[in-house]
């Protein structure tokens, strides 16, 4: 039993620190190398949001620990199994809460491209952009990959 509290203070350190970085300057490793095409535009909209984590990280940290130690606490009761599931249930559910309160700050742009059609872009909040501004539309050449709006000197 001792084990399985040994476990609850780590697992929920690791649940909680799970986060996503929406930043512009931030790429993966599989973005290396990867042509990208750009094209000019000008905001014509800015609008704060709040943008909800996809990341499913919290909720299968959180059956996998819980399975672990109702696994631990079940064994000293002869339930093994029944401790697993019920710990894994448990440990889900925990995980699931606490991915649903994350949100983070993002702002949904109003592009007029140069060539006349109008797009919509949300990102995050490392770099705020204003109405008039010029900015680079990076368009990433695989769907799923994100686009990024960088402001022109």
């Amino acid at each position: 039993m001792d084990f399985a509290k040994f476990l609850a203070l780590p697992a929920l350190l690791l649940v909680t620190s799970c986060s996503t970085d929406l930043g512009t300057s931030t790429y993966s490793v599989s973005d290396l190398g990867r042509p990208q095409t750009t094209m000019s535009g000008t905001i014509l909209s800015v609008r704060e949001i709040a943008i909800e984590s996809t990341d499913y990280v919290a909720p299968t940290v959180g059956t996998g620990l819980g399975a672990v130690a109702g696994a631990l606490i079940g064994h000293s009761q002869g339930k093994t199994g029944t401790g697993a599931m019920l710990g894994g249930v448990a440990g889900g559910v925990g995980g699931h809460l606490l991915h649903k309160k994350k949100k983070q700050r993002g702002f949904e742009y109003q592009i007029r491209m140069d060539t006349g059609h109008c797009i919509t872009m949300v990102q995050g909040p490392d770099i705020v952009l204003a109405p008039g501004q010029r900015v680079t539309v990076v368009y990433p050449d695989s769907h799923d990959r994100r686009g990024r709006l960088i402001p022109l000197a």
